[in-house]
């Protein structure tokens, strides 16, 4: 979530309208210290991204993981679960199937209910859908780029019109003025 103190205007904005809310800028989410599998992964590829690596986001239709490109080959890694796999998504279905996954996920401390749920998403990983610009909803990230600039220009705009704007005359001329404050009264 957009905090007032990372965007004003959008901040602003989410108040009639929650997906103004939504940020998809890693820095942030990484500030918020918590989020959904898709702000991990996000937070996970800016940091591959700037160690020279490349990755995609992949959308397992119900959770998302990272794929990373190494030079000792494919990995794909689960942030949000705490999971790497040695491989393509053949061989994340694969542990899957064979119960390896179920067994990592229990030594880091999930319940069955997490297991069995993930299992499940992991089966069906063979369909996963690379997502393309790295972020689940591209027109989301476009606005938020859109509203950071936003909320610098019009505090700007409106610093530079009070500093332009005309202002009335309502104090006598300075050669009507004496070193007092008061008008001299000899003039």
């Amino acid at each position: 979530m957009v905090r007032p103190t990372d965007n004003w205007f959008a901040w602003m904005l989410g108040l009639g309208w929650s997906d103004a809310w939504v940020t998809q800028n890693p820095r942030r989410l990484a500030r918020m210290g918590v989020g959904l599998c898709s702000d991990a992964v996000i937070i996970l590829r800016e940091v591959l991204g700037r160690s020279g690596y490349s990755s995609e986001m992949l959308d397992l239709h119900g959770h998302v993981v990272c794929r990373v490109r190494l030079p000792e080959g494919i990995w794909i890694l689960d942030p949000d679960f705490g999971l790497v796999f040695d491989g393509d998504l053949d061989q994340f279905t694969e542990a899957a199937a064979q119960g390896a996954t179920g067994h990592r996920l229990r030594d880091l401390g999930h319940g069955a209910r997490r297991i069995d749920a993930y299992r499940e998403i992991a089966s069906r990983a063979t369909n996963a859908s690379v997502v393309t610009e790295g972020v689940l909803n591209p027109r989301l990230a476009r606005l938020e780029g859109l509203l950071n600039i936003v909320a610098w220009v019009v505090p700007a705009m409106l610093l530079g019109c009070s500093l332009l704007w005309p202002r009335s005359s309502t104090q006598p001329p300075a050669s009507q003025v004496s070193c007092g404050g008061t008008r001299d009264s000899s003039t």
